[in-house]
């Protein structure tokens, strides 16, 4: 355990879950299945149990780590599933939030080792204001002026590859999309389902903009003020606790 987290490779959760009863896992691989292959349980049996996460008993059974198990049973059993991607200044970070019972667990990679992850358990009532943090821009200035570019998706991949300043994208909003100013996404999932409900922006400079749907396959850039872009993410933060 570190900085409050749980750190564990992918064949550990997967061995984790399969004895508590899960049928898959989210996060890594977006499910995958879990398993009770014989190499990979001795294998993560003998490291989980150096950790002190899992426990020998009597009759071949095994116990965990209190605190573990609790945080495991949010992962492998959550209502609503909150995913999060922040880039910024070519970096990618992915999150993805569990929301199950009266508890909130965090599955992210671990910043120190990529074959790892760390899982942390939070209070429920923390989670609107972690995930307002994890979404905020953090290098916008909200010089606003209002603006809507709407293309077809060949239209923005030729915009994009030309490489050229003018033609229909303004230039911050160029930089955000190449992956060096800024961008935040977050897709809200019920359990098992597809996402019911996302928000993606873009941010570079002074500006920040939405995407949205424009109609007839088109998509729609809409530059949007702090106020506004607050706005959006307070709607998708609410529907996380009616989905």
């Amino acid at each position: 355990m570190a900085g409050g987290g749980f750190i564990l490779t992918a064949a550990e959760l997967s061995v984790c879950a399969a004895l508590m009863g899960a049928d898959e896992i989210y996060g890594i691989g977006w499910p995958i299945k879990v398993t009770d292959e014989k190499a990979l349980w001795t294998s993560a049996h003998e490291t989980l149990s150096r950790k002190q996460l899992m426990y020998d008993e009597s009759g071949g059974r095994v116990s965990f780590d209190i605190d573990f198990a609790k945080c495991m049973r949010i992962y492998i059993a959550p209502r609503i599933i909150a995913s999060i991607r922040r880039v910024s200044r070519g970096r990618e970070f992915l999150r993805h939030y569990f929301r199950g019972g009266n508890g909130l667990a965090l599955l992210e990679q671990n910043a120190a080792n990529p074959d790892e992850y760390v899982l942390t358990q939070y209070e429920l009532a923390d989670w609107p204001e972690i995930l307002r943090a994890d979404m905020n821009f953090t290098e916008i200035t909200y010089k606003y002026v209002p603006e809507e570019i709407t293309l077809t998706p060949d239209e923005l991949e030729d915009a994009l590859n030309s490489g050229q300043d003018g033609g229909p994208l303004p230039e911050n909003l160029r930089t955000a999309l190449s992956g060096a100013g800024e961008a935040r996404g977050m897709a809200v999932t019920e359990a098992g389902a597809e996402p019911g409900c996302a928000l993606l922006a873009y941010g570079c400079g002074s500006a920040a903009w939405l995407l949205k749907a424009g109609g007839n396959g088109r998509v729609k850039f809409v530059a949007v003020s702090q106020t506004e872009y607050n706005e959006a993410l307070n709607e998708l933060l609410g529907a996380i606790f009616y989905v």
